[in-house]
């Protein structure tokens, strides 16, 4: 098991900022400038923070390879069931089961969305773009093998299960060419809700898978959003709009942790925004409490690569 360097906090970086401000004898406007200059670094889902990041698809790929050059993978472990926060209180229980059953399910999805994307394919994309697709195609197969063992680790009721596949069946019969689809799938829902829940409140197991799977799902996201665009254009059908937000909707159903005032709405709320900007400053906050540094916010060299 692979642990990280905890990340200074936010409070930290200001008074470390704050200490250096006072030192240089700046007027109270420039101590300001630089406080907040500090901070974004520390903020990758500030969007305008994040324009200022240019990655080709060749350093994505070569970032995910081993020294010689192959494909790395990493590979899922059994995990032991330990405690969730707060002890599964405020509706948390029930929608972690939620977002295991429909993972085992949508994980699935995603792969063969991507696989016959990749498979039609011809001349449209670079063969490095085809290339990184391939590799994305095996990630998922990962991803639905690591969620399994947790499914074994933290049981998942039928009635859950029955209802996780009927979600998986609706965006299999929706409109939408497989690309939006997986590319929303991953944006809204696994980045904007699943991923973010599951570490903040998932417990110590729960929490390294996470950050295993979402470090590959960032780079998911960067290649079916330009596929999806070059194939498809930038407008997404209304019914994966509204499929996505059902789906948001169905995972934090009874969700209410009100001394953070995390909620069903809240949830809505930033997938919304992860669609619309890329982004969410306020998902970041939610994770940066996790026992691990928020997996959206390391370099990919500090995650194992």
């Amino acid at each position: 098991m692979q642990y990280y360097k905890k990340r200074k906090s936010n409070r930290e970086v200001i008074r470390l900022a704050k200490k250096k401000a006072n030192g240089e004898k700046k007027p109270k406007v420039l101590i300001l400038i630089k406080i907040f200059q500090s901070l974004l670094p520390s903020l990758p889902y500030y969007p305008s923070n994040r324009n200022k990041m240019t990655v080709t698809f060749q350093q994505l790929y070569n970032a995910r390879c081993d020294k010689s050059g192959n494909p790395h993978y990493w590979k899922p472990q059994p995990i032991s069931a330990t405690p969730f926060a707060f002890d599964g209180d405020f509706g948390i229980r029930e929608s972690l089961e939620k977002i295991l059953a429909s993972s085992d399910y949508l994980e699935i999805d995603v792969r063969e969305y991507t696989g016959e994307v990749w498979r039609k394919l011809q001349g449209e994309v670079s063969p490095t773009c085809k290339k990184l697709l391939q590799r994305n195609v095996h990630d998922e197969t990962v991803h639905s093998d690591a969620i399994k063992l947790c499914c074994a680790a933290y049981p998942v009721s039928e009635k859950v299960r029955q209802e996780a596949q009927n979600i998986s069946e609706r965006w299999r019969s929706a409109c939408g060419h497989p690309i939006q689809k997986a590319y929303l799938l991953e944006v809204s829902v696994f980045l904007a809700c699943s991923l973010p829940l599951l570490l903040r409140t998932g417990g110590h197991s729960l929490t390294w898978v996470t950050t295993q799977i979402s470090r590959d799902e960032q780079v998911h996201v960067a290649l079916n959003k330009y596929l999806s665009v070059k194939l498809c254009g930038a407008e997404i059908p209304e019914e994966l709009r509204q499929l996505r937000r059902d789906t948001v909707a169905w995972l934090t159903d009874g969700l209410d942790i009100a001394q953070w005032r995390i909620n069903q709405k809240w949830f809505l709320d930033r997938s919304d925004e992860m669609v619309s900007q890329g982004a969410s400053r306020k998902l970041t906050g939610f994770t940066s409490a996790s026992r691990y540094a928020p997996p959206f916010e390391d370099e990919n060299s500090k995650l194992g690569y």
